[in-house]
């Protein structure tokens, strides 16, 4: 069970789909289920005691009726930390349904592993042990793909014919250099479904950390998907394809400063993040290396060099 000041989730280990609880009276006294607006069940619970918690479930007519009992699980760094927080609450609570998935891992080659659940509603990249960088990668992605999970049977529990499709690939490996692309296909009510390129993660496999390529860039304001200078922007306009002649996107791509950042083969790839109703005006704008130099801190020069240097591995077609 985890809970805001006003609200509550709970799932049961056999379902593992989220039901949501709201304060049953100005007191905080009593807790109540709700399926699209209707009264299903109603919790009235005691005092704590210790890290007990014991109360009653009824149905909404009162003529079933079961005992609740729930334990208090504390992570020790949870400290300071909401239940709904990306924290270590969060992962207590979601830790059963995570672990309760079965694991499909195909080797594609001698670097890497295409893991997927759910029936393949959730994939991803690991890195074959022995590969540098191997086990902060993987954490890495074991920690992301635990969220999705948890995201899965929230996305489910709102409307069970949704839909919920997340996947990660390699786009490039380049010596110590390994971007991941985050794919997506989410629909879980609403006027329309969400879709396309969630963003990218370029990871220093020889560091053994996540990189912000936007830190490459003097100016530039990012934290995985910010925001280009001035004169950098005029460049990347320079070079795109939307805003030319009677192109309906002109006005939306000239305007436009806010991309997603990633390093390829000859060069960095800024791409266009639009709204839904206007995705369709969305591009990849790559600028080559030797075109960038002007605006590359000293940390930039370093990575572009060590890219230039190591021609891109070739990615088996399961992981891309």
């Amino acid at each position: 069970l985890t809970r805001a000041p006003d609200d509550a989730t709970y799932y049961y280990l056999r379902h593992k789909f989220d039901i949501a609880l709201t304060d049953g009276d100005a007191h905080g006294e009593g807790w109540v289920e709700r399926d699209e607006g209707k009264l299903r069940a109603r919790w009235k619970l005691q005092l704590p005691t210790g890290n007990r918690l014991d109360g009653e479930w009824a149905d909404a007519v009162g003529t079933r009726r079961l005992p609740i009992r729930l334990n208090l699980v504390a992570p020790q760094d949870a400290e300071g930390q909401g239940c709904g927080a990306d924290g270590a609450l969060k992962v207590a609570f979601n830790a059963p349904r995570v672990a309760a998935q079965m694991l499909t891992v195909v080797a594609t080659d001698h670097r890497y592993r295409a893991v997927s659940v759910l029936d393949g509603s959730i994939s991803m990249v690991m890195l074959a042990d022995g590969m540098r960088g191997a086990a902060p990668f993987n954490k890495a992605m074991r920690a992301w793909m635990g969220d999705q999970v948890a995201d899965y049977y929230w996305c489910m529990s709102q409307l069970r014919s949704g839909n919920f499709r997340k996947e990660r690939e390699v786009s490039l490996h380049s010596g110590s250099w390994l971007v991941v692309q985050e794919r997506y296909e989410v629909y879980c009510g609403g006027a329309y479904p969400a879709g396309g390129i969630a963003g990218f993660e370029t990871w220093n496999l020889a560091a053994g950390k996540r990189v912000d390529p936007w830190s490459w860039i003097r100016g530039g304001k990012g934290e995985y998907g910010g925001t280009a200078p001035g004169n950098l922007n005029a460049l990347i306009l320079a070079n795109a394809t939307r805003n030319k002649g009677t192109d309906d996107c002109k006005d939306d791509v000239d305007s436009n400063n806010s991309y997603l950042l990633r390093p390829a083969e000859r060069g960095l790839v800024f791409s266009t993040s639009f709204a839904h109703v206007i995705q369709a005006c969305n591009e990849d704008i790559e600028l080559a290396y030797s075109k960038l130099m002007p605006f590359l801190t000293r940390e930039g020069k370093l990575a572009v060099a060590s890219l230039m240097q190591v021609p891109p591995l070739e990615i088996p077609k399961q992981v891309r």
